[in-house]
Formats: C-alpha cells, structure tokens, sequence
C-alpha cells in the first residue's frame, strides 16, 4: 500500500513539473516577438523638430542639419506588451552612405514604453545628421532596438529586436 502511495505522489511531483516549469520555459522560449513592430520609416526635415540651439534647418536632408528618424509602428497583438530594454542604451544605429560606407552613429535611448513615448503607432526621433556623412545620394538609415520580453530571455541574455525595415533617403550637398 505504501508503494502505491509513493508512486502517485512521485506521478503527482513529475506532473507539477512539467506543468509549472516546462510550459512556462517553452512558451518563453517560443515568444521571440518583440513590442511592435517597425511598418516602414522616414528621415524626416524641417523646423517641426527639436535638435538643440546650435542645431542648423533645411529643407532637405543635408549634413549638420537637423532631421528625425520618424517610424510607423504596428503595435503587437492588439495588446501592450511591456519589454525591458537590454541596457539604457540599446537602440544600435548606423547610416550607410551613397559610397555604401557605414557609418556608426551613437547609442541612444529607447522611445517607446512605459515612462518614455506613449504607446502609438509612431516613434520620431530627432538627431543632428552626421556631418561627416557628406556623400550626395540615396543613403541607409538603420537602427536595432533590443528587448527582454520574458525572464528567460533575460536570464540567458537572448533578446528580441526589432531591427527592419530600414529607412532609405536622399541626401544632398
């Protein structure tokens, strides 16, 4: 009789398990979407935007002037999902010139969740562009934002980022 009851109760554990800790880690492990995602973005010019005071405006993208990387977004599932980002600043940006050099541009902050931009379907990120970046003609804008979405995500340091499309623009002299 007590076999018996050991062998269910050992059932009973083995169960539990696989309930409490399998399905958890697998669907975790399966979640590799990250808070939205990027539809299409533009580099956006003008005096609708905040550079800074030293900051120059035209009415084109040129080098030293100030213009924003502005992307549409499709928030995920109809639903808030809140990530954390993999450090305070985890968005990777470069610009790949008419020359297809590239070109790496600082790490920034990320703009969308909780405490930062609201959840909407934009993101517009206003930055001085490069004045090195002097080549005249169609060049590259992109950037990776990283997240941890779940705890295994951050306990194995696996994150989801978002990272396509890129945004492509015209510069001129």
């Amino acid at each position: 009789m007590l076999k018996w009851v050991l062998q269910i109760v050992v059932a009973f554990m083995i169960v539990v398990v696989i309930v409490f800790l399998t399905v958890p880690l697998t669907l975790w492990a399966l979640d590799r979407e990250g808070p939205y995602k990027r539809l299409f973005g533009i580099i956006d010019y003008g005096r609708n935007m905040e550079c800074g005071p030293d900051a120059l405006y035209y009415d084109s993208i040129k080098p030293g002037g100030c213009v924003a990387v502005v992307w549409t977004l499709e928030i995920n599932s109809n639903k808030i999902k809140v990530c954390k980002p993999t450090d305070s600043m985890h968005v990777s940006r470069t610009i790949t010139d008419a020359n297809g050099v590239i070109h790496t541009l600082p790490k920034v902050e990320r703009y969308f969740g909780p405490g930062k931009q609201p959840f909407k379907e934009e993101i517009r990120r206003p930055f001085v562009y490069p004045k090195e970046i002097n080549v005249p003609g169609l060049a590259v804008y992109h950037s990776a934002a990283c997240f941890f979405c779940n705890p295994l995500q951050e306990a194995i340091n696996w994150p989801v980022c978002v990272d396509t499309p890129d945004a492509e623009h015209e510069v001129l002299p």
